[in-house]
């Protein structure tokens, strides 16, 4: 028997050596290496991010779930031996976050796997609209959420409230500013979002009750016994007030518009409305101001004026009436108490000159000491000098028709002035210098017959003309150029006198020594002494453009040099 239990004390023994040698292997390993091969090895996953008072589930390889409540690094509880393929993945995320592996696959290599990292992150808040449906409106209603953003909504059917509500979020939906006229009444507008769109909030809108109020104001200014007649021209209610202070029309109902004018100014005064339009609310409307002021007329009296012939006056510049008779006359916009007037020529009759006199100063009452004498121009006669490159001017006795030249007479003009002519309003020289190849225009005064030449002058035209000529109107002057053989025309500036050749100018004529316009202004001719005709152009009347008419040019005698046009 002692030899039995020695035999088996002696195997037991020898057993243990070998399972140490064995775990021991070679290359110096520990004994701790040798307990996990004979284990096998720890899969250990690291947590963060996860939130306190919730939990996660891994699970290893599609098994051995791992409840996990805190972070941290935490093995699951088996092993794998060396070589073994794990996989760790997200059996159940915890509630509000979602968590994702990684390093969550691989081979167990002979060591404890510990690189598995768990992140955990809160989810993004879930959120919902919130809204509903509007019913009977005719205005704008606006609708507030809990103290929100005022959301102005002006049709029936469906809305949504701006923004999104979080899940769980208390609401409270009300009216913040009723539709004029009507009352809206919210139903299903309070409650907590339960995960879902908020659609059943109802708003009702109904018309009040018909209510009247006046419509006024106040009115200031009126000259004493006068009135004026006001209008609110929605409900074509017309009334006269004739006095200073408070006014009101008939009543009018809430919700309509309204709108206040002056349909009649008082006698010498003139008003006008402030605040008068917009839509009657809940109260009396009060804020419509009427505003008056004396006001007095500008007139005066017109002397000489010949008949047939009329005169522009300007006021300020900017006001105008146009007197054709002598006599009292008046502006016909008046001036406000205390205001300044400035009366002056617009325009002066033809073939004469009005001076004002008395015609500034201040309006305190109707003005009539302004007065407008007209005298008759002298008439003047005008000689182009062609060797001595010059023009004289000669004013023209009324009785007996001698000629006495005008002070600074002659005026310069360019080389061999050949013709000179004068526009039918008697404003404007014309000059055709003969050698410069130009066209000098001056201006004419009318009390002295001085020539002035306008800004530009001379301005250029075709070579060696001879002639010139203005049509009717005064818009037109044509030149006619003897060596180059054609006409020029050109446009006439109403204002400076500057001339701007038309487009398609020069026109070609043979040799013409002299141009003409008939009366009407339609017409223009040449007489070409380079040819022995007479070219006769259909003027256009908006280009000023010539065209010869059919069968032109016509046959003339022998060196034709002058032409005019008359229709008696």
């Amino acid at each position: 028997m002692v030899r039995a239990s020695r035999v088996r004390n002696l195997l037991s023994a020898i057993g243990i050596s070998v399972l140490t040698a064995c775990g021991g292997g070679s290359g110096g390993s520990s004994a701790g290496a040798t307990a996990s091969a004979a284990s096998g090895y720890k899969i250990v996953a690291n947590v963060t991010g996860l939130q306190s008072g919730t939990s996660l589930v891994l699970q290893l390889n599609g098994q051995n779930p791992l409840v996990l409540a805190a972070n941290g690094g935490v093995p699951f509880p088996v092993s794998l031996p060396s070589g073994t393929a794990y996989q760790v993945a997200v059996a159940t995320q915890p509630a509000g976050e979602a968590c994702s592996v990684t390093n969550g696959a691989g081979t167990v290599a002979a060591t404890n796997v510990t690189n598995i990292e768990v992140a955990c992150a809160a989810n993004p808040a879930v959120t919902y609209t919130l809204g509903g449906t509007v019913s009977g409106l005719n205005g704008s209603v606006t609708l507030q959420d809990d103290g929100g953003a005022p959301t102005p909504l002006s049709a029936n059917g469906k809305f949504s409230l701006p923004g999104r509500i979080v899940d769980q979020a208390a609401y409270d939906v009300t009216v913040s500013s009723q539709p004029v006229g009507q009352t809206c009444t919210v139903t299903d507008g309070a409650g907590t979002v339960q995960g879902a769109d908020i659609t059943n909030v109802s708003v009702a809108c109904v018309d009040n009750p018909a209510a009247n109020f006046s419509l006024g104001g106040s009115i200031d200014g009126l000259p004493a016994g006068t009135s004026v007649v006001l209008d609110d021209t929605v409900s074509g209610t017309t009334q006269a007030f004739a006095a200073n202070g408070t006014f009101s029309f008939d009543a009018v109902m809430s919700g309509h518009p309204y709108d206040v004018t002056v349909a009649t100014q008082p006698a010498g005064g003139s008003c006008t409305v402030t605040n008068g339009s917009g839509t009657v609310g809940t109260g009396n409307v009060t804020n419509t101001t009427v505003t008056c002021n004396v006001q007095y007329a500008v007139g005066g009296v017109v002397s000489g004026l010949t008949a047939g012939k009329s005169v522009t006056l300007l006021d300020n510049n900017s006001d105008t009436v146009t007197v054709s008779t002598n006599g009292f006359f008046t502006f016909p916009t008046q001036l406000a108490s205390g205001a300044t007037y400035a009366v002056t020529v617009g325009t002066q009759p033809v073939h004469q000159t009005c001076a004002v006199t008395n015609g500034s100063g201040t309006a305190t009452a109707d003005v009539t000491s302004v007065t407008l004498g007209c005298t008759t121009n002298p008439t003047y006669a005008f000689v182009a000098n062609y060797d001595s490159n010059n023009v004289s001017v000669y004013s023209v006795g009324a009785t007996t028709g001698a000629l006495t030249q005008v002070p600074g007479s002659p005026f310069a003009a360019g080389s061999s002035p050949a013709s000179v002519t004068v526009s039918p309003a008697g404003t404007l020289a014309f000059v055709a210098n003969a050698n410069s190849n130009n066209v000098s225009v001056y201006r004419i005064a009318a009390t002295t017959g001085a020539l002035t030449q306008v800004p530009g002058s001379p301005f250029a035209a075709g070579s060696s003309p001879y002639s010139v000529a203005v049509n009717p109107a005064g818009t037109l002057a044509f030149v006619a150029n003897a060596v180059s053989n054609d006409v020029s025309v050109y446009g006439i500036d109403a204002t400076t006198g500057a001339l701007t050749a038309v487009p398609g100018s020069p026109f070609a004529a043979a040799a013409p020594f002299s141009v003409a316009v008939n009366p009407a202004g339609t017409l223009a001719f040449a007489a070409s002494n380079g040819s022995n005709d007479v070219s006769v152009y259909g003027i256009d009347a908006t280009t000023g453009a010539l065209t010869q008419v059919p069968g032109s040019p016509f046959a003339a005698g022998s060196y034709p040099s002058s032409v005019t046009v008359a229709q008696p």
